[in-house]
C-alpha cells in the first residue's frame, strides 16, 4: 500500500507499507549427524515473512503529474522472521534507496 503527498508543484512526501514473503536456500550442500556419520541433507530453504514500512521523498523533474518523472530518496526498514528458530527470532533490515520513477506507456 502506497500513499504519496504532493507538495509545491515540485515535491512529494510519501509512505509504503507491505507485507512480503522470502524463501532462502543454502548456497552450498549441508549436512547432518546420522549414527556417527555425517550424511547430506535435503535443502527444502526456509519460509519467513517479511513486513515492512518506508518512507520517500521525491522531486519531480518538470511540473508534478502522475505521468512526471520523479528522482526519489526511500528509507526503508524490513524485518525477517522466522529467521533462525531457538537462536535469532528477528533478523532487521534497513535499506537507504536513491532512484527514478518514470511512467512507462499511458
Amino acid at each position: 500500500m502506497s500513499m504519496a503527498r504532493w507538495i509545491a508543484d515540485r515535491f512529494s512526501l510519501g509512505g509504503r507499507i507491505g507485507v512480503g514473503y522470502l524463501h532462502t536456500f543454502a548456497t552450498q550442500q549441508e549436512y547432518t549427524l546420522q549414527d556417527g556419520e555425517f550424511r547430506p541433507r535435503a535443502d527444502r530453504g526456509n519460509a519467513r515473512v517479511r513486513p515492512t514500512i518506508a518512507i520517500e521523498a521525491g522531486a519531480f523533474i518538470g511540473k508534478a503529474s502522475a505521468a512526471a518523472p520523479m528522482v526519489f530518496l526511500r528509507y526503508q526498514p524490513w524485518l525477517e522472521f522466522p529467521f533462525s528458530p531457538g537462536f535469532i527470532p528477528v533478523m532487521t533490515h534497513t535499506e537507504l534507496h536513491l532512484g527514478m520513477q518514470i511512467q512507462i506507456g499511458k
